[in-house]
């Protein structure tokens, strides 16, 4: 359940983000993702990702949630949620 505070911050910064950037920060309150995990969610290039990303987290809306081996090449990744 979203806290009162959390849905006014929300509501506040939505205005401030692109249509990209609104996606992925959505895709990220459901549940903590690596990059490729959202691509794959989102059907976007990698390349489309990264950057939003590293957009949300100098706004502080993205934090590193865990690192953990990715599935598909068993790298160590970053899985991000939404602050």
């Amino acid at each position: 359940m979203m806290q009162q505070t959390s849905l006014l911050a929300w509501l506040e910064v939505q205005p401030k983000l692109g249509d990209k950037q609104r996606i992925v920060l959505s895709a990220l309150k459901e549940k903590p993702m690596c990059n490729q995990d959202l691509a794959a969610k989102l059907s976007w290039p990698i390349n489309t990702i990264t950057p939003r990303i590293m957009e949300l987290r100098q706004k502080k809306l993205v934090v590193e949630h865990t690192k953990a081996r990715s599935r598909e090449t068993g790298r160590l990744v970053i899985y991000w949620r939404a602050a």
